[in-house]
Formats: structure tokens, C-alpha cells, sequence
């Protein structure tokens, strides 16, 4: 299984708040080297399912590539 993270709304290779880095850090996961990814076409053809966290997340992909219709769920 892989799982990717992308966002509707974000730059490239934007650093995880420092928040969050010791919040997982404490789970035992180390997200230090993490950046972020603006959703794009390929990554919906890619995948299986597409979780978004809004009605609008949804959309905005869909507005992006017609394909990810059948594959998202929030």
C-alpha cells in the first residue's frame, strides 16, 4: 500500500508546523523531513481512493481531473 498526501491549497515544499513535528514525534512518527504537494492530475490517475477532509477538497479535485469522480470520499 502507498499512501501520498496532497493539498488543494498549498505551495511546494512547505515545512510541517513544528506542532505537529513533536505531536507525531510523541506517536513515534517522524514527519521532520516531510513537504508538502499541491494535488495534481497524475496523483488523482494514480490513485485508488482520495479522501478529502471538505465538500470543497472534493470539488476542487474533481474541477481538476474528471477521473477522480469515482474514486473520492470525505
Amino acid at each position: 500500500m502507498e499512501i501520498r498526501t496532497s493539498g488543494v491549497m498549498t505551495p511546494t515544499g512547505l515545512l510541517p508546523t513544528p506542532e505537529s513535528v513533536q505531536l507525531l514525534k510523541e506517536e513515534g512518527v517522524d514527519i521532520s523531513r516531510h513537504r508538502s504537494t499541491p494535488l495534481n492530475i497524475e496523483t488523482i490517475k494514480r490513485a485508488d481512493l482520495i479522501l478529502g477532509m471538505t465538500p470543497f477538497h472534493v470539488q476542487r479535485a474533481i474541477r481538476q481531473a474528471e477521473e477522480a469522480r469515482g474514486k473520492l470520499s470525505f
